[in-house]
């Protein structure tokens, strides 16, 4: 194994072996890239949840009725996202926030 390979070369390496059904063995200096990486990996999403879980905002429909009517007609709505996503109207937002009427239980 080349000792110059990167975590997520070895991943990749890993996974593309797996696609063809070939075995690929990993001294204890590659599983230690390979762990590195899934942990920096693992520590980037959870930073990414937290940031992204602070965006959520609970809009009621009940204050939008008309523009409710609007939203079905367009086939989007606004998610209860502070960052102002507008969504299908079963969807969620890149936030992974649903939309106004997922939240307010209307679809």
């Amino acid at each position: 194994m080349n000792k110059d390979l990167t975590g997520k070369e070895l991943v990749e390496l890993e996974i593309l072996a797996n696609a063809n059904n070939a075995d690929v063995f990993f001294g204890e200096d590659e599983q230690a890239k390979i762990d590195q990486y899934h942990s920096a990996v693992k520590a980037a999403e959870e930073e990414q949840k937290k940031l992204f879980s602070s965006y959520y905002r609970y809009i009621s429909v009940y204050d939008n009725i008309e523009d409710m009517q609007m939203w079905v007609e367009q086939g989007l709505c606004p998610a209860c996202c502070s960052q102002r996503c507008e969504v299908e109207l079963d969807g969620k937002c890149e936030h992974g926030h649903p939309s106004v009427l997922l939240a307010n239980h209307m679809i």
